[in-house]
């Protein structure tokens, strides 16, 4: 389990620095399509997906196996992060913190390394039940559910709209939600289904479980929700006319004032920054 960890740790590294090259793209480049910031997103998700990437001389990641597979026993265990300064820094600290007694039992990295092995194994676990019982509760909120029209279902029990399902993804409005709001609601959640966001959404979870301990892919996780909300508006208003924006917007703000709990999977119609995808809109 120690092993599989290490590789872990070593895959969220080189992930780290994805992400940070993204942040500062997306900084730079305020203005570019919002589709883009999700492509550049699925690159953060190769390398925590992909154990090993062949080492490249113009690779962003200075080094991709930072910690190796053999410092929980080495007599002089070090990191190589690919950058001196950074090893310079780490290396003595590790040194003088971690270097094994040769009278010892157990090497210290040993026993740290099996330490956050077990609380990595039950922070992802943790995680994953979080996202089942969500996902078995809300299945049975909607379970009477009565369809409107195609694929759009009403709920008495739902305050805000979303999109919900894997195969069948399906589009839940409260009752009584006026013509024109449901209009808007479903030009905004197909194009997620057609985005296929309604799949990407849960694998993202599925990573921030596995690799939950990095602050990192915490905040990849967030941004890249808000990028495809973002993506979906700007699809979504693409061809409408200025009042019909409007009536877009009106639709956000209206469901935007809700108060409603925080849910991991489904893809909610004012899920994230109302004001950010007006003023993106307009």
């Amino acid at each position: 389990m120690e092993k599989i960890f290490i590789q872990t740790l070593n895959c969220s590294i080189c992930a780290t620095w994805v992400i940070i090259a993204v942040i500062i793209i997306r900084l730079a480049i305020k203005r570019m399509p919002k589709w883009i910031s999700c492509a550049l997103w699925s690159l953060a998700a190769l390398r925590l997906i992909i154990p090993r990437f062949v080492q490249s001389a113009v690779s962003l990641i200075p080094n991709t196996y930072t910690v190796p597979d053999t410092i929980m026993l080495d007599s002089n265990p070090q990191i190589d992060t690919g950058v001196n300064i950074l090893n310079s820094i780490i290396n003595p600290a590790i040194a003088q913190s971690f270097t094994p007694n040769p009278i010892a039992s157990a090497n210290p990295l040993q026993v740290l390394t099996f330490i956050a092995s077990v609380i990595w194994i039950s922070g992802l676990c943790a995680l994953v039940v979080y996202m089942a019982v969500n996902w078995i509760i809300l299945k049975r909120r909607l379970a009477f559910a009565v369809k409107l029209k195609d694929n759009i279902y009403q709920s008495e029990k739902i305050k805000t709209p979303f999109l919900f399902g894997i195969l069948k993804p399906k589009i839940y409005v409260p009752f009584n939600t006026p013509q024109c709001h449901i209009d808007n609601i479903a030009a905004h959640e197909n194009m997620h289904i057609k985005r296929k966001d309604h799949i990407l959404k849960p694998l993202a979870f599925i990573l921030l479980s596995i690799y939950w301990f990095n602050p990192f892919i915490w905040a990849a996780y967030i941004l890249y929700c808000k990028d495809t909300e973002l993506a979906c508006d700007e699809k979504a208003v693409k061809s409408m006319s200025e009042e019909k924006r409007k009536s877009y917007s009106l639709s956000l703000l209206h469901f935007g004032s809700c108060k409603t709990k925080a849910v991991i999977y489904p893809l909610g119609f004012c899920e994230r920054g109302i004001k950010a995808r007006i003023n993106n809109i307009i």
